[in-house]
């Protein structure tokens, strides 16, 4: 069942708010290694279904979306 966004608000971050959540995010997921796994973060820690999808960009212009019950990540 898709998800219900018509009351999600996403707030304004300055450049630097947003640096420092990403830090935040990569440390409590990934630690310090570089390069990150964004990948293996997401079907792990989010239990995400990882899909190539060839061409998609061209297709939709979109680079990647997730489905509407957030199970399925799809990336060109």
């Amino acid at each position: 069942m898709p998800v219900d966004f018509t009351e999600t608000r996403i707030p304004y971050l300055r450049d630097e708010q947003i640096r420092r959540r990403a830090d935040d995010f990569r440390t409590q997921y990934w630690g310090n290694k570089i390069p990150v796994d964004v990948e293996l973060i997401a079907e792990r820690a989010f239990n995400l279904l990882i899909i190539p999808v060839p061409d998609l960009k061209r297709q939709t212009d979109a680079e990647a979306f997730l489905s509407g019950d957030l199970r399925e990540l799809l990336y060109d």
